[in-house]
């Protein structure tokens, strides 16, 4: 796609961000989008066929944002446990910030998990893919106990779903949810250490 191009769409995809943060994905047409830029109906549909194909480009870049993020974290310095709470604790609390501040992009967010189900299996295989890198480097290090990097990954994704999924986290006080999450990944957390290294905490909540 030519730099022009490139840049117009992306023009357009900041224009209808505005507005869906402002009046909500289902409230905004393409001709509000085309409005607010000064151009044509005919001039948006150039870049996106649809409000469909929009909304799931829009829904494409916070997955690649997220990914970015996961990266990273992934390449910080210091021990492997606290660089996957760090990624998973940020991830909990920009969804509740979302979801309580910024509710029209919470709600596009979670249409997109029922529609784009391509683009939430390719996010989660990348993610998968980072954390059991920094799970191998764990290994390495000795903090974690020898085992399958991939296989484990995906498993702790799944046990770890309530802190990361966005369908799974409330709208409650962050005050009320930070003593669950810090449970959570100190449990599934300790399923990756040796015995000689478990975390015994539990914060009350």
């Amino acid at each position: 796609m030519p730099a022009q191009v490139k840049a117009n769409a992306k023009i357009i995809i900041q224009a209808a961000e505005q507005l869906i943060w402002q009046h909500g994905y289902q409230k905004v047409r393409i001709a509000d989008i085309a409005r607010d830029l000064g151009m044509s109906r005919a001039s948006v549909y150039r870049f996106f066929g649809s409000k469909e194909e929009l909304r799931r480009t829009i829904f494409r870049d916070i997955l690649d944002g997220n990914y970015s993020t996961a990266l990273s974290i992934a390449k910080l310095s210091g021990d492997a446990a606290s660089r996957i709470r760090r990624y998973l604790q940020k991830q909990y609390l920009t969804t509740i910030d979302l979801a309580d501040n910024h509710r029209a992009i919470y709600d596009l967010i979670v249409l997109s998990l029922d529609r784009d189900h391509d683009l939430v299996k390719r996010h989660i295989v990348r993610i998968r893919n980072v954390l059991a890198t920094v799970i191998a480097d764990g290994i390495d290090r000795g903090e974690f106990v020898p085992q399958n990097p991939r296989r484990t990954s995906r498993i702790f994704i799944m046990a770890t779903a309530k802190v990361w999924h966005p369908k799974l986290i409330s709208n409650q006080r962050v005050r009320h949810k930070e003593a669950q999450i810090h449970n959570i990944l100190d449990f599934a957390l300790n399923g990756l250490r040796p015995a000689g290294r478990i975390s015994h905490e539990v914060v009350d909540d």
